[in-house]
């Protein structure tokens, strides 16, 4: 199991972000992106594209990205955007809801369509989404953003749907984008 420390202070504002594993040594330290360098794949993670030369981009390229959402993802994102809601952390409150327990934060399972987004051929920029959210995901869900041009809406701008599924093929988040993909540099 992992788990996310936070500690920030009047000295140092920027907060040291910590993660431990269970059995495993004294964690990891990451006071900035330079400290873990931009990671494109992980064991963790799978994604498959149907195209990979930004030249075969059109309608009908599409992309996926899965990874399990754990409860260091939670506690990142609730530290990160100060969404704290009691619904994603507090098991006894959240348990009377009607959920029954504790969810992921909404915006953290729309991330994976952002994951998958930025595996498309070439440089993308997103310009806009909508997210209707289907179903809850908890904690060790697996999540798949499934992303589909459907539309070109202009030189090098695309419409996509979006939908994210959980580990038992179920629609839990569903909506449109639309980017910007520039060429590779």
């Amino acid at each position: 199991m992992e788990h996310v420390e936070a500690h920030a202070s009047a000295s140092s504002p920027a907060a040291t972000v910590r993660l431990m594993r269970d059995g495993g040594g004294a964690g990891t330290t990451i006071r900035s992106l330079a400290d873990v360098g931009v990671v494109y794949e992980a064991p963790e993670w799978f994604f498959e594209r149907s195209v990979e030369h930004y030249a075969d981009l059109g309608v009908g390229a599409s992309v996926r990205f899965s990874k399990t959402i754990t409860e260091a993802d939670v506690c990142g994102f609730g530290l990160v955007t100060g969404d704290t809601n009691r619904l994603h952390f507090d098991d006894t409150f959240a348990g009377g809801t009607r959920f029954g327990g504790r969810v992921v934060h909404g915006m953290l399972t729309s991330g994976v369509i952002s994951a998958a987004l930025a595996r498309l051929p070439g440089n993308v920029v997103y310009l806009s989404q909508t997210l209707e959210f289907l179903a809850p995901v908890h904690v060790d869900d697996t999540v798949t953003g499934v992303c589909e041009i459907i539309e070109t809406v202009g030189p090098r701008r695309y419409r996509l749907g979006t939908t994210v599924y959980n580990q038992h093929d179920e629609a839990v988040l569903a909506g449109e984008a639309v980017v910007l993909v520039d060429p590779p540099a």
